[in-house]
């Protein structure tokens, strides 16, 4: 009981009711929406021909650009869970209904170990448990589900190499191989590797020749599938990427079209995870710029805000480009779990009374649940295409 200690009894009791509402209600969302369309019909097909058939595969599911698919780690992923339930999708939705809500614990314990704050970590997963993002991403499936079973331990391995003064070169090849499944998920995922760079010039990180090994290797192995692809088809993606690129580059949009889009994606996200009211940007901006006055003075919790806030800026690189993928609902996915960990930690240490907070808190969790509400009441999920 020594983690309660210096909380509110009415916070563990608030707490306990959202993850126990939090459950129950995705439980009962599973029974109600299951999304199965065609993007899931052809995965089930492929999972069945790998078990079956014993065609064994190196191409994973196609993406928006001709030419690019997506890691095969999903298609592996299925085999399994569909040879359990022979072939029926309901089995295969709660056996990752299950793995999805394994992340709630996940959420925080990597807030714990980042923070070391029992408070912090508790409210962190109610908030994460009761986002409707998160709810939606309980009755989906679909490749980029897996990034939110990848991104808890790749920030881990990350603030564990860079965050920490004394780093160990073989924490690299974890690094590097997390990288890899990650962008197994979604070969637009391959844009987070450009935080690694960040990383290295926020934190003056002296990099060893073994660094680069290691770091090479796990990436390397976590990317196999997609470089027997190239080998097999004879570069047929990286063609593909070079002339989406120069698309891209040479008809860009006009700065103040990209602002706006980025704005408005931004608020919608907010407004799907951890503040589901109008103008959600607002309100947040207003809780960093009161937070920022008070000039908080914890280094290593300052380091652990830094780690995260270098990921979640990987959000406005995506709008550099022109594709799809930037319209849905599934590419906020490695997001969530950051953001719901920084909001927390914004709320606890910018809203010292306690009972205001809960109060606040109350709000955002009957909001959040009500969102959720209706996009059952409507039959809406923001992940379909």
């Amino acid at each position: 009981m020594g983690y309660f200690q210096g909380i509110p009894r009415y916070f563990v009791i608030l707490y306990i009711v959202v993850f126990i509402f939090s459950v129950a209600f995705a439980i009962f969302g599973l029974s109600k929406q299951l999304t199965f369309g065609f993007d899931q019909a052809r995965d089930a097909y492929e999972a069945f021909a790998i078990w079956h058939n014993h065609d064994f595969k190196i191409l994973g599911p196609s993406s928006d650009i001709p030419g690019v698919h997506h890691g095969v780690l999903w298609y592996y992923l299925l085999v399994l869970p569909y040879a359990i339930g022979s072939g029926n999708p309901e089995v295969v939705a709660v056996i990752f209904f299950i793995l999805s809500s394994l992340t709630i614990p996940l959420c925080a314990y990597l807030t714990y170990k980042l923070f070391r704050n029992f408070h912090l970590a508790l409210l962190a997963a109610a908030l994460y448990a009761s986002s409707p993002l998160f709810q939606v991403f309980t009755r989906w499936l679909s490749n980029p589900l897996i990034a939110l079973y990848i991104v808890p331990f790749l920030l881990f391995f990350l603030w564990k190499y860079v965050g920490k003064r004394k780093r160990m070169s073989s924490r690299g090849i974890l690094v590097g191989l997390s990288f890899g499944l990650f962008i197994q998920t979604d070969f637009a995922f391959g844009l987070f590797l450009i935080t690694l760079p960040m990383y290295w010039f926020i934190y003056k990180i002296k990099f060893k020749f073994q660094d680069f090994v290691f770091f090479g290797a796990g990436l390397m192995l976590g990317l196999s599938t997609y470089i027997l692809a190239e080998i097999r088809f004879n570069g047929k993606a990286i063609s593909a990427i070079i002339h989406f690129l120069n698309s891209s580059l040479s008809s860009p949009r006009f700065p103040a079209e990209t602002i706006l889009l980025i704005f408005q994606r931004i608020n919608e996200f907010l407004s799907i995870s951890i503040l589901p009211f109008p103008y959600a940007t607002f309100f947040f901006l207003i809780i960093v710029g009161i937070f920022l006055l008070k000039d908080y003075k914890n280094k290593d919790d300052k380091n652990a805000i830094v780690l995260l806030a270098i990921w979640l800026c990987t959000f406005i690189v995506f709008y550099l480009f022109k594709s799809g993928f930037l319209n849905s609902g599934f590419m906020f996915g490695p997001f969530l779990m950051p953001i719901t960990i920084i909001w927390s930690y914004l709320l606890i240490h910018t809203v010292k009374n306690y009972k205001f907070l809960a109060i606040l808190l109350t709000f955002i969790f009957l909001g959040q649940f009500y969102t959720s509400y209706m996009w059952l009441k409507k039959e809406y999920s923001p992940l379909s295409v």
